[in-house]
């Protein structure tokens, strides 16, 4: 009788725990981590006028179609490079896939450096004192800094 008294006190000690626990992961969970900058944010924070803000989201779409282009390049050839492993069929040119791999990497540096040149460009220089902060900041969230 004692024994089943004590399972019951148990039970309930252990569903009190486990309420207690979901209760703060509920409720008092950090805030999930921030996203990339909407265009808004960036129009704010560098102070854009209308003008320079379309300017800026032109710019950012042609920024984001030359990275796609570059991604789906870079996609083919990765899984092209891991075929023979699919396959079982032995590919002659991976160094040269390895090689265009790494030129498109490269790519991607140079198209990203040349459109922060162009962002830069559409600033007065009251601006492009703000710019050098939004800079940093966008850098830390493309290389998924803290």
């Amino acid at each position: 009788m004692k024994q089943l008294q004590f399972y019951k006190y148990l039970s309930l000690g252990l569903l009190l725990l486990n309420i207690s626990l979901l209760t703060l992961f509920f409720f008092f969970s950090p805030p999930p981590p921030k996203g990339p900058q909407r265009l808004e944010d960036t129009a704010q924070e560098l102070n854009l006028s209308n003008e320079q803000e379309q300017a800026f989201i032109l710019l950012v779409n042609e920024h984001l179609q030359q990275m796609q282009k570059v991604h789906l390049q870079e996609h083919d050839l990765v899984m092209r490079y891991f075929s023979p492993l699919v396959s079982q069929n032995k590919l002659s040119d991976q160094q040269t896939i390895i090689h265009d791999i790494e030129s498109l990497q490269s790519q991607k540096v140079i198209v990203t450096y040349e459109h922060f040149e162009k962002v830069e460009a559409l600033l007065n220089e009251e601006q492009k004192k703000s710019f050098k902060r939004w800079l940093a900041h966008t850098l830390k969230a493309i290389l998924l800094e803290k």
